[in-house]
């Protein structure tokens, strides 16, 4: 009798529909307004140059970490390749689970990351991409080609962590939808 009555109001809540509170986005950003169109979908091309930003910013930041030392020994070595995974890791993950949704190559480029239902991506489906991306960079980049060729331009990272890359619209172009 007195674990039914301990468990009833558990019943009770768990019977009730969960919600999800608003994710923060781009000020002129809105994610609630799916079914995403096609052409919302960022190209190919924009998601290589906004890789290439990033790249370059990485390349910067491991090089004044002293990546680039010939007389590096093995340890030193090791440290460094830790760094870069590190770095690379947290630079992507932060950067796309924040209330901006891109990285610094991504807000040049004017594109965002969501998840599938165009929300904000918490931290660790951000990270999941994150380390998804080495499956996308094995085999010749493949992975990465694979946004050339899907139906909504995603990579290989962006099918394992349920994400989809974006063009950010603007509230201007959403009144003239209306």
């Amino acid at each position: 009798m007195a674990v039914a009555a301990i468990l009833q109001p558990v019943a009770a809540v768990s019977a009730q529909p969960a919600t999800l509170p608003p994710a923060a986005t781009w000020p002129d950003f809105d994610g609630s307004g799916l079914p995403i169109a096609t052409e919302d979908y960022a190209s190919f091309g924009e998601r290589f140059v906004a890789l290439v930003i990033d790249w370059i910013i990485l390349a910067v930041v491991v090089y004044a970490a002293g990546g680039s030392s010939e007389e590096a020994d093995a340890t030193v070595g090791g440290i460094l390749v830790l760094l870069g995974i590190v770095s690379t890791w947290l630079y992507f993950a932060i950067q796309e689970s924040s209330n901006r949704q891109a990285t610094i190559g991504k807000r040049a480029m004017k594109i965002v990351v969501t998840d599938e239902q165009g929300r904000r991506l918490s931290f660790a489906r951000a990270t999941g991409r994150a380390f998804s991306r080495m499956l996308s960079g094995l085999f010749f980049f493949l992975g990465y080609l694979l946004a050339a060729f899907t139906a909504r331009k995603q990579a290989l990272h962006d099918l394992i962590a349920g994400t989809l890359v974006l063009r950010r619209r603007i509230q201007s172009e959403e009144s003239a939808r209306c």
